[in-house]
């Protein structure tokens, strides 16, 4: 069954602050159809907000990773996903200085875009279908 934003609206939201990965997915949904939810609870553990999901209390933004194994074991629902580029720098302690790196050209080791992807969650009896 189609999602219902409208629907999904109306329900606690769980994810974390704006300023996060997931909080800014979640503005790009809520934006994308229209919406605002009546209520956004701001979790900054993937685990709770696993939790808290599979317990009923919201929907919420989830990982790829962590929802997918949350389905798998039957804790809740993956009912969309939301494909979000993320950033992603290289990093190594300052005392290595640039061993291994000057092997490498400039433009693979500045900012790489990649995707992650997160998802819409609900617990399987939560009400987010129509």
């Amino acid at each position: 069954m189609p999602l219902s934003w409208r629907a999904l609206a109306d329900l606690p939201w769980i994810y974390p602050t704006a300023s996060a990965c997931c909080g800014k997915a979640a503005e790009r949904l809520f934006t994308e159809h229209g919406i605002r939810p009546a209520r956004v609870i701001s979790v900054d553990r993937p685990n709770v907000t696993r939790v808290l999901i599979a317990e009923g209390v919201g929907v919420g933004l989830l990982h790829d990773d962590t929802a997918k194994a949350a389905a798998a074991q039957g804790e809740l629902e993956l009912r969309f996903e939301a494909p979000t580029p993320v950033r992603v720098l290289f990093a190594c302690l300052t005392t290595r200085g640039r061993a291994g790196v000057e092997r490498s050209s400039p433009q693979r080791l500045g900012g790489l875009t990649s995707r992650n992807t997160i998802g819409v969650s609900c617990a399987p009896a939560a009400g987010c279908a129509s």
